[in-house]
């Protein structure tokens, strides 16, 4: 029989999350830097030269860039379907960075599939599986 129960750390870790909702952005974008990943903001120098203008994302937002892989953890577009999201992948696009999108919502994973995105599970362990999406010709997932 397979023990379902969570360790004791991930399941503090969930309350303390559920408890301070809106220290959620800070724990996400505190465990990429603790990774090892540089955590971009929009609106910020680095952040606009990469297409993640403030004018369309809010704050809580934010990408996280390792070499040539750029991952989005947390986007939440100002005004959802008015092309934030097309902008944002055409600059990384031509700018031959790998964007994979990290659980996204329900709503996103559909389009995402219309437009070729395929879903790859990483992780062996519920700390550290995730699901992300992808280009399917894009083999970069690790």
């Amino acid at each position: 029989m397979t023990d379902t129960r969570l360790p004791y750390h991930v399941a503090a870790g969930l309350v303390e999350a559920l408890e301070n909702r809106r220290q959620f952005p800070q724990l996400i974008r505190a465990g990429y830097r603790q990774a090892g990943w540089q955590v971009v903001e929009p609106g910020s120098p680095v952040g606009c030269s990469l297409g993640f203008q403030g004018r369309d994302w809010h704050a809580d937002s934010f990408l996280a860039r390792k070499g040539a892989v750029v991952e989005a953890a947390l986007l939440n577009a100002k005004r959802p379907g008015f092309g934030a999201f097309s902008r944002l992948r055409a600059v990384l696009e031509n700018k031959r960075y790998r964007l994979r999108l990290v659980e996204p919502t329900a709503a996103f994973r559909d389009g995402l599939d219309r437009q070729g995105y395929v879903a790859t599970v990483v992780g062996d362990t519920f700390e550290t599986r995730r699901t992300i999406y992808h280009r399917q010709d894009d083999r970069g997932v690790e």
